[in-house]
């Protein structure tokens, strides 16, 4: 399977951090970045960079469902405490 394969098919599952892509589909740095910007560009996925990190999801229509952008919403705040953490 190809990479933009794994991609989608890992999306599928909801909003991921960068990190979490990576680890799923056992792809890093450069070319992970690169295919992640093919499909941003064509509408196939949308991100979000909250407090240094990206989170993407599934573009669809370009609609988020609610549940969705709940998600979204928790990982960012799931980041904020992680960093403020990481200050104490």
């Amino acid at each position: 399977m190809e990479l933009r394969e794994r991609i989608i098919d890992t999306l599928k599952r909801g909003p991921m951090l960068l990190r979490e892509i990576e680890a799923t589909v056992g792809v890093a740095g450069e070319l992970l970045a690169e295919e992640l910007t093919k499909l941003v560009k064509e509408g196939l996925i949308r991100r979000r960079k909250s407090n240094g990190c990206w989170i993407y999801w599934l573009g669809g229509d370009g609609r988020l469902s609610l549940r969705d952008w709940e998600m979204v919403e928790g990982l960012t705040v799931l980041q904020v405490l992680e960093e403020a953490s990481k200050l104490t």
